[in-house]
């Protein structure tokens, strides 16, 4: 077993045997990672196998935003999972490839080192797949944020209207003031 978080197809073929073809190379590793810009990144269940949320959603965001050549910004992150710096700090050191791009003032995966992939039918195959996986795990995440978007809104209400019936005497009895009319007769 490699302990690596990230790994190009050309990389991990140098650590195994001669006699193992690619095609069933990349089946191996397809079971534990993703082809993310031409590398292969560890599965974000594996990294986090309790933490069926935040940190799991987070790092998949990220590594969604790098697929599509997208740019990852800390505040971002920070505003979409409520997440601390050092927890951010935390998902990016899972990706022993992020670099930072000054001029967009973001992060980027680092891949210009690694061969293409897809050049052959059946590598095609598997970056097509990959990146419908990456699609449909992008819309995972929305409907996850807006979840919680939608669950904090509740919580929120729900205060706002403990808040008011706890003021409410109050309130009815300023309101019943205000509507109290004077007549003057003469």
């Amino acid at each position: 077993m490699i302990k690596v978080r990230c790994i190009s197809t050309n990389e991990a073929q140098e650590y195994v045997s001669k006699c193992i073809p690619r095609h069933l190379l990349i089946s191996r590793v397809r079971d534990c990672a993703h082809l993310v810009c031409n590398v292969w990144v560890l599965k974000s269940e594996l990294l986090y196998p309790d933490e069926t949320s935040v940190l799991k959603h987070a790092r998949d965001l990220v590594l969604c935003l790098f697929s599509s050549d997208l740019p990852v910004r800390r505040l971002d992150l920070q505003m979409a999972f409520g997440l601390r710096t050092s927890d951010l700090d935390g998902i990016l050191k899972t990706l022993n490839r992020v670099m930072v791009d000054e001029h967009e003032r973001s992060w980027k995966l680092k891949h210009d080192d690694v061969e293409e992939f897809g050049k052959t039918k059946d590598d095609l195959k598997v970056f097509i797949e990959e990146k419908r996986y990456w699609h449909r795990r992008w819309e995972e995440i929305h409907r996850y944020l807006m979840a919680r978007k939608e669950k904090a809104g509740n919580i929120i209400r729900r205060k706002k209207r403990i808040n008011s019936r706890q003021n409410g005497s109050s309130d009815k009895t300023l309101k019943k003031r205000n509507n109290v009319k004077t007549i003057v007769i003469d």
